[in-house]
């Protein structure tokens, strides 16, 4: 699948004017100092020189609701999508593995068939997400806000779910669910039936 490569200035420019569709994009997030040329910079010991500003959680508190990603390549950005927020933003069927969403607004978003191996969604707001058979293999949600979230099929082996409010969570037919330290309230089961701890 042919992917339109974009810069993340790129796309902020174009979502501050309104646009949503970022279907099929590879998104590059350029860390280094560039030359008239386009040449990285490198110092005197040889290591590239970064933009001044270009850390862990860069991009925290930009707004990206709404944006359709759907077929897109976001790696990019997964150690720097701290704080991001994706309110009913398309983040369907896309590889999200060991993206950092601590603190991140998710709430509405669709996740639904994403791979999100080891990915961090500490603190995050996911109320209402979608994430109906997502590969979930070691991520953690602990301390999220899951609220009316769905995880319908999804593959949850060795997740972490510490000290989450799972009311009204939807786990129909999701494998591998396992919630100590969890707080059920009408949380539908794997089996299909209703718990509240």
């Amino acid at each position: 699948m042919e992917r339109k490569k974009i810069t993340v200035e790129e796309l902020l420019q174009r979502y501050a004017v309104g646009e949503r569709d970022f279907r099929k994009i590879h998104l590059i997030f350029d860390e280094y100092e560039r030359d008239e040329n386009g040449e990285a910079r490198f110092d005197e010991s040889g290591m590239g020189i970064r933009h001044p500003g270009i850390k862990e959680g860069c991009l925290r508190g930009t707004n990206l609701s709404g944006a359709d990603f759907r077929g897109s390549n976001l790696r990019a950005i997964r150690m720097y999508s701290q704080g991001l927020i994706l309110c009913h933003a398309n983040l369907s069927k896309l590889d999200l593995n060991y993206f950092l969403f601590m603190g991140s607004n998710l709430s509405g978003a669709n996740l639904s068939g994403a791979n999100i191996f080891h990915a961090d969604f500490l603190r995050a707001n996911l109320s209402g997400a979608k994430l109906d058979r997502v590969i979930a293999s070691d991520a953690s949600f602990t301390s999220a806000n899951l609220t009316s979230a769905s995880f319908i099929k999804a593959t949850l082996t060795n997740t972490h779910f510490g000290g989450v409010d799972l009311t009204t969570v939807n786990f129909m037919n999701a494998r591998n669910a396992y919630f100590p330290e969890a707080i059920l309230k009408d949380t539908i089961m794997p089996d299909g039936s209703l718990r509240s701890s």
